[in-house]
């Protein structure tokens, strides 16, 4: 894959050459390279966004979320999670609300104090609802441990 500097020229960066592979080439405006890749994988992207949370000292806070009997008061429910005390232990949080795509991969890395949510939606379905649901219970219920929350849109 090339993509052009910001420093060239204005003419040549009106087109870019992805290569797709040996034999295929596609000449993309620097606009439609989003309808590309849809084109290019069959109309299903999967977008991912990324939520850390840099935590205070304690516990596990994925265990936390996990065990929590409020959690679905904040419209969300956990569907699958690995052993309980395990490193780094991971879970899958749904929305119980309707309409609202997608799945948060939440992983706890012990050493770090760091929970990271991974929020994968499919096509052009957006995260928006489900990082919200999930923010809002953050704050709500967990916000004596959260330092920081950062979210890397996908």
């Amino acid at each position: 894959m090339w993509i052009a500097p910001r420093n060239t020229p204005s003419k040549l960066r009106l087109s870019y050459a992805i290569s797709l592979s040996s034999s295929l080439k596609l000449v993309v405006r620097p606009g439609d390279l989003k309808r590309a890749l849809i084109v290019c994988y069959g109309g299903r992207i999967n977008l991912q966004t990324i939520i850390q949370v840099i935590c205070s000292q304690g516990g596990s806070v994925r265990e936390s979320i996990v065990s929590d009997r409020k959690l679905a008061d904040y419209s969300l429910v956990v569907s699958k999670q690995r052993a309980v005390g395990r490193n780094p232990g991971w879970a899958k949080i749904y929305s119980t609300e309707n309409g609202v795509p997608g799945v948060l991969n939440v992983v706890w890395h012990k050493e770090s104090l760091i929970l990271v949510g991974r929020v994968v939606t499919k096509g052009s379905s957006k995260p928006d609802d489900l990082l919200g649901y999930f923010v809002t219970y953050l704050l709500a219920r967990h916000l004596r441990r959260i330092k920081m929350i950062s979210i890397l849109p996908g």
